[in-house]
């Protein structure tokens, strides 16, 4: 596996620019907090990234219908590099920027990152082969976890020992390299439909999934792990740590550490034990699946805090055990010229729905208490039980018909 020179590339680009967004969006939201004195307009920042997201995921068929999804991969790091080194030299040179022309920068790097996403998601199958494909999704994952943690952490301390502008050059000097990584990715071979209608561009990725059984199953799992998952937003959590442990904030960190020790821990147990983990994949996917549901209702129903340590844990575990194979078996079952743009139109259907999902727990918690959103959360991942196991039932013809071809 890391013998292999372009996952390794696609690796190395996909952590230096996934740590450069982290920092240059924790130097920003520190720039316009302190500028304005408001976190009102700080948290116009992820509403706007949202938003972008969305409106690439529109069109990424469109421009990959164009460009080659290399070339794609490539030119947008490097717009994302130029635009950021922009930010730099206006914020060196102001010392306090417009609040708006920082968030219309935010908008296109952001809407740049719309196209990137899931074109890295697709190209893990396309430089490793289907026997290594579970491995090579785990040590992604695994890297992945670490820099979320690493990074919101070091984001922080680099903001006390250096000043925001020199957090975001050091964003540019990631983005750079990332760039560079992308750069010298091997070409992949794409077959490009001629003639066809913009309308069919647009809508292929949505056809795509709505057209087969297989690929609706992974939607309807996406939108009730979305809704699962936004509990665990920050603000829904502090109150949790506050109102119902009665802690304070900073037994939010613990929690949020706990979670991603728990996913840690387990991505790299996966990679060692990968072809076990295959040969018993339903009963892995489900285990994680229950196991999620389970914790997060004694989560929710706890006052104790190690025991909701504890459960926070077994949540990230079960969240791998479930994610990491359905990841794999959706890119077995997806061709690989389609992946590009099936990711696409998922994250444009995630999106508004994890956001809206905000709104609803929020909602929620008001209403009927804090404790209440996380027996919501528990109940759709006993959705997401019941459909993983339909899901799996239905895909080992799939599967076997396209490992025939």
């Amino acid at each position: 596996m890391f013998k292999n020179k372009n996952y390794l590339r696609l690796l190395l680009g996909q952590t230096a620019a996934n740590l450069g967004d982290i920092f240059y969006i924790v130097a920003i939201i520190s720039l316009v907090y302190n500028t304005t004195g408001s976190a009102f307009y700080a948290s116009w920042i992820p509403f706007v990234m949202t938003f972008s997201l969305f409106a690439a995921g529109v069109v990424t068929p469109l421009v990959l219908a164009k460009i080659h999804i290399n070339l794609l991969l490539t030119i947008t790091q490097f717009v994302k590099t130029i635009l950021l080194t922009m930010v730099w030299l206006i914020v060196i040179m102001t010392h306090h920027p417009s609040i708006f022309v920082l968030l219309l920068f935010i908008i296109c790097i952001s809407f740049l990152d719309g196209f990137a996403n899931p074109l890295k998601q697709s190209m893990i199958p396309q430089y490793v082969a289907e026997l290594e494909l579970m491995k090579a999704n785990s040590i992604a994952e695994s890297i992945d976890q670490v820099m979320q943690i690493a990074s919101w952490m070091i984001g922080g301390s680099l903001l006390l020992w250096l000043s925001a502008e020199n957090v975001i050059l050091f964003s540019v000097c990631l983005y750079g390299i990332a760039a560079t990584a992308f750069f010298f990715l091997a070409k992949i071979q794409v077959e490009k439909e001629e003639n066809r209608s913009l309308f069919k561009q647009v809508t292929e990725g949505f056809q795509i999934i709505f057209q087969s059984k297989l690929q609706r199953s992974f939607l309807w799992i996406d939108l009730f792990e979305s809704a699962a998952s936004a509990v665990w937003v920050s603000a829904i959590l502090l109150v949790y740590v506050k109102e119902v442990l009665g802690q304070s904030s900073a037994w939010w960190g613990f929690i949020n550490a706990a979670f991603f020790a728990g996913m840690i821990g387990i991505s790299l147990l996966m990679i060692r034990f990968d072809a076990w983990v295959q040969q018993r994949m339903k009963d892995v996917v489900l285990g994680g699946a229950i196991l999620s549901a389970g914790a997060t209702f004694i989560f929710g129903y706890t006052s104790v805090g190690l025991i909701a340590l504890v459960c926070s844990f077994f949540v990230g575990v079960g969240s791998q055990l479930k994610g990491i194979p359905l990841q794999t078996l959706f890119q077995k079952v997806t061709p690989k010229e389609q992946l590009a743009i099936v990711y696409a139109a998922f994250h444009t259907i995630y999106t508004p729905v994890f956001g809206i999902s905000t709104l609803v727990v929020g909602f929620l918690s008001e209403q009927m208490g804090v404790s209440s959103v996380f027996f919501f959360s528990a109940a759709c991942l006993l959705v997401v039980c019941i459909l993983s196991k339909r899901l799996l039932r239905i895909s080992h013809g799939v599967e076997t018909r396209c490992s025939s071809k």
